[in-house]
């Protein structure tokens, strides 16, 4: 699994509904979180529970749905 719990993801914004991404099925109920910037709540069996703000998402997530967020944070 690439992502740890706190990690900050991005959901893909080029999912399609009813493709299987890794072990799991992402499904047309999904797609409104195309885009959003998400945080790993928490990680089992290879997939990921997602949370939006204070909203926690009720669907498994897999590596192959998510994109890393870089923190280039620099100190001066």
């Amino acid at each position: 699994m690439k992502y740890n719990v706190g990690d900050k993801v991005r959901v893909r914004s080029d999912l399609i509904a009813g493709q299987i991404y890794g072990n799991d099925s992402f499904v047309d109920a999904m797609s409104s979180f195309c885009g959003k910037i998400a945080t790993v709540e928490s990680k089992s069996c290879s997939k990921y529970l997602l949370s939006v703000g204070s909203r926690t998402m009720s669907y498994s997530w897999t590596d192959e749905m998510l994109d890393h967020i870089y923190d280039f944070t620099i100190e001066l």
